[in-house]
This record gives C-alpha cells, structure tokens and sequence, in this order.
C-alpha cells in the first residue's frame, strides 16, 4: 500500500514537472529564437569583416575590436555620451521622482493643481515633444530661444554657439528628457 502511493507520489510529481515546462515551452522558444541566438549571432559576426549584403564573410579575429577601441575614437565617444547621458537622466530622474513623491504625500490643495503639471508631459506624445523642443531650438528667426537671445542682441555666432554648440548637448539632451 505505502509502495502504491509512492508510486503515484511520483507520477504526479512527474506530470506537474511536465506540465510546467510545456506551459512555459513557447516563452522559451520565443526567447531563444528572437532573444539568445541573434546575441550570440552578433558575438559570432563580430570576429568577421562583411555586412549583411556580402554572404561570403572573411575571419579576422580580433581586429574589429581594435579597430573600435584604438584606432576609431568615434565609439568611444559615443560610449562616453551614452554613460554621461544615462547617468545624468538616471541620477536627477531619481532624486526628482523621490522628492515629488515625499512633497505629494501631504493632503494640500496645491498637490491638485501640481500633479497635473508634473503629469502632464508623460501624457503628451513623444512626437509631440519632439516638435516642441525643435521649435524652441530652431535655428531661424521663430525659434523661441533665438527670440529671447535676440532681445539682448549678442552676436549671432554666440546665439548659435549658445543653442547648438556641442558644449551644451548633453546638458540640452537631459533638460529634453527630464521635461520628459
């Protein structure tokens, strides 16, 4: 009798086991097939000098690597605007999210009219915010920024320097996304 239910312990333990991993079977498989081999594909053809238009690809081992990291400096560049631009985005982001939740938890009558101002913009399209920033930066007369740099009449290459320098990128870049 204890044999007997041992048994049927076990079987019924192997079918749940069973069940289990064909429920979850598809989400491997998308995941497989559209996630791990096109990261393990890419591991693959990055030790190969070619493009996606040329089937026959030559090996040449290390080589891309040392041309990405010593000889071209564009992606190190490139790494080092990503980093900055997360970090800043991530750090003031976080600091913002913790402040406007601490400042909202009090029950006052402002905490109404500020939830819809901070709220607001994650409402708004991203296309929409994309057209409102370009606007405010454009180069030509209209643009916002220029307007108000003209009313104090600097030179034109400071205005342009100003707006569309590469110093003040990133800090444009943060400002675009935060208002975010």
């Amino acid at each position: 009798m204890d044999e007997e239910r041992k048994r049927r312990n076990r079987r019924k333990k192997w079918k749940d086991w069973l069940g289990s991993w064909l429920m979850i079977l598809p989400a491997l498989c998308f995941l497989l097939v559209f996630t791990i081999y096109p990261m393990l594909n890419i591991v693959r053809l990055s030790f190969f000098k070619g493009n996606a238009l040329k089937p026959l690809k030559q090996f040449v081992g290390l080589d891309n690597y040392r041309q990405l990291f010593f000889v071209k400096t564009d992606f190190l560049t490139a790494l080092k605007n990503t980093g900055y631009y997360t970090m800043m985005v991530v750090v003031i982001l976080l600091t913002l999210a913790l402040l406007f939740a601490l400042w909202m938890r009090a029950d006052r009558k402002i905490n109404e009219v500020s939830q819809v101002l901070i709220f607001t913009p994650h409402l708004i399209a991203s296309i929409s915010c994309a057209f409102i920033w370009t606007w405010l930066y454009n180069k030509n007369a209209y643009g916002l920024f220029n307007t108000v740099l003209g009313w104090s009449h600097p030179a034109p290459e400071l205005a342009q320097q100003l707006l569309h320098g590469d110093e003040l990128c990133h800090r444009r870049e943060c400002l675009e996304i935060h208002w975010l």
